[in-house]
């Protein structure tokens, strides 16, 4: 039986500072590895699951769509694409390892997503995420650079309810 996976938005994960004589971090944190293996969310639509022990296959699920995923503005590969509108990388997801803390994803930077986090144009990554229906996370989608997360913490950034909705049903389409 194939289950339809479904989508979130995640927030919220400080950009690390670039190592020294760097303007942008090659490595950041883009998902929580909790020891209770939950994933707190600000909203209703959590807690999400990951295991320590899920954290390689996560890793392994999100390279099979592409070699590398991007890294947009504000998500906008899932908003302002769907009118039309510009969602240019600012950088590509190129490698990705498992730590004591979370899953870690090796950043190529374009000139563009270099200045704006060297600038402190913006301060923190919000992952987007699969998950099924049981809230077990499965993959990384892509990534976004954003400064207001809708969730606190280490949480789960779920857009507005409508935008969910559209989202969920693109993706059943695939």
């Amino acid at each position: 039986m194939r289950t339809h996976p479904h989508i979130a938005m995640m927030a919220e994960q400080p950009l690390p500072a670039p190592d020294k004589g760097a303007d942008a971090p090659e490595w950041i944190h883009l998902l929580p590895a909790p020891a209770d293996g939950l994933v707190q969310t600000a909203d209703s639509r959590g807690p999400y699951r990951l295991e320590r022990a899920a954290l390689q296959s996560v890793i392994d699920r999100s390279f099979e769509r592409a070699p590398q995923l991007e890294i947009d503005i504000n998500h906008s590969s899932f908003t302002a694409a769907k009118t039309g509108g510009r969602s240019d990388a600012v950088g590509w997801i190129v490698a990705m390892q498992t730590r004591d803390d979370g899953i870690w994803g090796q950043v190529e930077w374009t000139d563009e997503g270099r200045k704006l986090v060297a600038g402190k144009a913006y301060r923190r990554i919000s992952p987007v995420v699969y998950h099924d229906r049981d809230k077990n996370l499965l993959s990384i989608a892509n990534a976004s650079l954003v400064n207001r997360p809708n969730l606190r913490g280490l949480a789960a950034l779920n857009s507005e309810e409508a935008l969910m909705d559209e989202v969920l049903a693109k993706l059943k389409k695939m």
